[in-house]
């Protein structure tokens, strides 16, 4: 019996789905350990007079039935909530089929405790997301801003949320001096937020009380990044000159969600230390008017 189960896992391998053992594949002592086994069934038929030939035993794939019906049981759930949506407003899902047009673009980490959505209390279509470890808008991620220039270009957001969150797994990993492989150019980038702000952080005895700062740092760095690009910063100036709209849009807004909490804090910015700081080496674009070009409150 241990035999033939230890065959049946050589056999199959890391493949999922069930694979037959072909006579040919093993010994007749084997073949035989396989017939005499429970684990195996063994269907005989007829394929020319009666003449019975062996069909190869399948092997059991172990767990996925279990495994489909645990997705089996989203499809359920979404099925009940779209009912008592429609319940709440019958017309809701015909409106949101039509098109989208969210006031906001999240940017925030993948972590599956920070639904975005849920967090902010807002309905589909409500928000424009984007999500990768550790809420980063790195120079080189093209999807981050991909989705960036659509949010800004063609969908006009008013405003972009940059949410870290406490007790984040990129940031843990990027204060430990560990080579984790592949995602190591990923963390780079948040390590590059801790050489920023070495001095402030390492003045921070208590460990998770760095940690903490660390999130809230790279936050703020990533809301920098946003208004390094040049989407973001020809938009703001041109809805400043705008006689309908006479304020620099998009806004940038730099939270905190505590999962410990449920709450989305937004963050405390000195911004016109910060933006002054960067206008001179990231300004792509000029304007006699100082206040109309990037105003200190520019990411408040």
């Amino acid at each position: 019996m241990q035999a033939s189960m230890n065959i049946a896992r050589l056999l199959r391998g890391s493949s999922s789905r069930a694979r037959p053992i072909r006579r040919s594949y093993l010994p007749t002592s084997a073949w035989k350990c396989l017939e005499a086994s429970s684990c195996f069934k063994i269907q005989r038929m007829n394929f020319c007079g009666d003449s019975p030939k062996r069909t190869p035993p399948t092997i059991p794939c172990e767990g996925a039935v279990t495994q489909d019906m645990e997705v089996e049981a989203l499809l359920e759930r979404n099925k009940s909530w779209a009912a008592k949506i429609k319940d709440i407003n019958p017309d809701f899902f015909n409106v949101i089929a039509q098109s989208q047009s969210p006031s906001y673009l999240w940017i925030g980490c993948s972590d599956s405790r920070v639904p975005a959505e849920q967090v902010l209390g807002l309905a589909p279509g409500t928000l424009f997301v984007h999500r990768n470890i550790a809420n980063s808008v790195n120079n080189q991620d093209v999807s981050c801003h991909s989705v960036l220039h659509y949010a800004i270009e063609v969908l006009k957001v008013k405003h972009i949320l940059i949410c870290g969150h406490y007790n984040c797994g990129g940031v843990k990993a990027a204060m430990q001096n560990t080579h984790y492989g592949f995602i190591d150019h990923w963390l780079r980038n948040i390590r590059d937020v801790y050489r920023l702000h070495k001095d402030e952080l390492d003045a921070i005895s208590d460990m998770d009380a760095r940690e903490r700062r660390l999130v809230e740092l790279n936050v703020i760095e990533q809301c920098c990044n946003v208004y390094k690009t040049g989407v973001f910063q020809r938009t703001r100036l041109q809805t400043f000159r705008d006689p309908t709209i006479k304020t620099p849009l998009p806004r940038i807004h730099p939270f905190v969600f505590d999962p410990s909490t449920g709450h989305v804090n937004k963050l405390k910015v000195d911004w016109e230390k910060i933006i002054p700081s960067l206008r001179d080496v990231y300004n792509l674009y000029e304007d006699t008017n100082e206040d109309a070009h990037f105003p200190h409150n520019a990411a408040k």
